[in-house]
C-alpha cells in the first residue's frame, strides 16, 4: 500500500501494480491492461494463478485465495502457510487444504484512478488505529478488498494457465533463474 500511495501523484489515471520480485508470465500484464481498459474506468482487475502452481518447493508461502462468482472477485482471503504435503496442498491459517487449481492472487493488479483516490483515506484510518505498532503494514489487497466489500469497487478477475516465478526465499533464486532462462 505505500509503494502506490508514495507514486500515485505521479501516476493520474488508471495504473498496473505488480511485486518486482515476481515473474508473471508473457501474457500476465498484458491481459491485465486490456481487461482493465475494457473496465471503462470504474473496475480494478486482479490478475488469478492456479495455486498448485505458485508453491515454492523450500517452504510456505502466503497467497491471497480469491473467491470468484462468473468472473468477479466476491471476496480474498490471505492465506498463510501454504505448503504441498503428502501430495496435497495444506495451509495454516485458515487451516484447511486447498484445490491445486484454486484461483490466488501474485498481486498483479489493474487499478481505476478511483481506486487509488480512496487509498489516502484508508491509510489514515489505518494508521489511527496502528500507529502505536511498527509490524503493521497497510497491505494494497487488504485496502482494495475493503473497496470492494463497501461496493466502491468491483474487481474482474483474469485468470491465466501460466506458471509464476518469483523469489519467496534464498533458496527459490536457482529455481527462478532456470524457469526465466526457459521463458
Amino acid at each position: 500500500g505505500h509503494a502506490v500511495l508514495s507514486a500515485a501523484s505521479a501516476c493520474p489515471g488508471p495504473v498496473v501494480v505488480l511485486n518486482a520480485d515476481d515473474h508473471y508470465g508473457p501474457t500476465g500484464v498484458r491481459r491485465t491492461v486490456e481487461a482493465l481498459l475494457a473496465g471503462g474506468g470504474s473496475r480494478g482487475v486482479i490478475l488469478a494463478f492456479k495455486l498448485g502452481r505458485t508453491l515454492s518447493s523450500s517452504g510456505s508461502v502466503s497467497r491471497g485465495v480469491c473467491r470468484i462468482a462468473g468472473d468477479v472477485l466476491v471476496e480474498l482471503v490471505e492465506t498463510h502457510g501454504i505448503r504441498r504435503e503428502h501430495g496435497r496442498i495444506v495451509a495454516d491459517d485458515p487451516s484447511g487444504q486447498l484445490p491445486d487449481d484454486a484461483p490466488v492472487s501474485m498481486n498483479l493488479w489493474g487499478l481505476p484512478e478511483a481506486a487509488i483516490a480512496r487509498l489516502p483515506g484508508q491509510w489514515a484510518a489505518f494508521h489511527a488505529v496502528h500507529s502505536d505498532d511498527p509490524s503493521a503494514e497497510f497491505l494494497l489487497p487488504e485496502a482494495l478488498d475493503q473497496q470492494r466489500a463497501e461496493g466502491l469497487l468491483p474487481i474482474d478477475v483474469v485468470g491465466t494457465e501460466e506458471p509464476w516465478i518469483g523469489i519467496t526465499s534464498r533458496e527459490d533464486l536457482e529455481t527462478a533463474r532456470t524457469a526465466l532462462a526457459e521463458t
